[in-house]
């Protein structure tokens, strides 16, 4: 078969392909670990102080942060899952119109450290969704954060145009993408389960932790007074991208005729995102549960959910 061509290999300015050509295999291995893992922990708690504590109680940021950035993840996709919260803190910022510069640095150094097929697809869908959302809603087009946002969509491509001209330009190369076809086997009960056990257990790909005892302490908060909207919203979003990625490819069987890309494009990867979501929401039930009880008692019912 002689090979792969060097396009369809991970990029030269890739932060993993250096990493790994500078320290070899094992070692670049471990130091993009502990690097994935300092970039989660440090973006969550950054995200959760800025723009989503409702409580004075620190403690709170600092744990679910440290959860978030424990959890276990294929460092060969970057960024894709432990850097959605440093992303969302940047872009927050801009939105609200109190960026600074190193704001802008995260966007635009992020394609460096991201997966083109797993991060570049969900970051760009999500962003445009909300744009459109806001548009909508307020009547308003916030054009700084769509100009940023742009920048690293540039970016994104100039990192991986190599692939990019491979996948769509070069003659005579076929990516096993373009080789999926739609599994006739599939039905309903079995997309079904498959989207119960992606929004309970996780995807294999993405992160390997079970939201069950997250569950559990959200089931808590609901039996103390306040706002449950922002975690019920958010739980609806969880279900919806679990059963998107669910029913996928049942969904392609009946569109591929019309959009053959759609197979290949697998479009389903907002996967992503669910244990970002999943720890946003036990932030934010904790901080329903604090207001209400002692630290100490607090803190007991997390053990004993954990």
């Amino acid at each position: 078969m002689n090979g792969l061509p060097r396009a369809a290999l991970p990029p030269g300015f890739s932060f993993n392909y250096l990493t790994i050509h500078l320290l070899g295999g094992f070692y670049g291995y471990q130091f993009l670990q502990l690097f994935y893992h300092a970039v989660g922990f440090s973006g969550m708690l950054l995200l959760l102080r800025k723009h989503f504590s409702t409580s004075s109680n620190d403690f709170i940021n600092w744990f679910v942060a440290f959860c978030f950035g424990m959890i276990q993840v294929f460092p060969v996709f970057g960024l894709a899952v432990q850097g959605i919260p440093i992303l969302l803190f940047a872009f927050s910022n801009i939105y609200i119109r109190r960026e600074r510069w190193y704001d802008y640095l995260i966007i635009l150094l992020f394609p460096f450290f991201t997966s083109f097929v797993w991060g570049f697809t969900t970051i760009s869908i999500s962003i445009l969704a909300f744009i459109s959302f806001e548009a909508i809603r307020k009547n308003v087009i916030p054009a700084r954060f769509i100009l940023t946002f742009l920048g690293q969509a540039m970016i994104f491509i100039m990192v991986n145009l190599p692939l990019i001209f491979l996948y769509f330009l070069t003659f005579g190369f076929r990516a096993h993408r373009k080789e999926y076809q739609p599994d006739d086997s599939l039905d309903f009960f079995t997309s079904l389960a498959d989207s119960a056990f992606t929004l309970f257990m996780s995807h294999y790909h993405i992160a390997y932790f079970t939201p069950i005892p997250i569950i559990s302490l959200v089931a808590i908060s609901a039996l103390y007074p306040g706002s449950f909207r922002t975690i019920r919203k958010l739980f609806l979003i969880a279900t919806g991208i679990a059963f998107f990625y669910g029913f996928y490819d049942i969904l392609a069987r009946y569109v591929h005729d019309f959009l053959p890309f759609i197979l290949s494009l697998r479009a389903h990867r907002f996967i992503t995102l669910l244990p970002f979501i999943w720890f946003l929401i036990l932030a934010l039930a904790l901080h329903q549960i604090f207001k209400f009880h002692s630290s100490r008692k607090a803190a007991t019912l997390i053990s004993l959910c954990f």
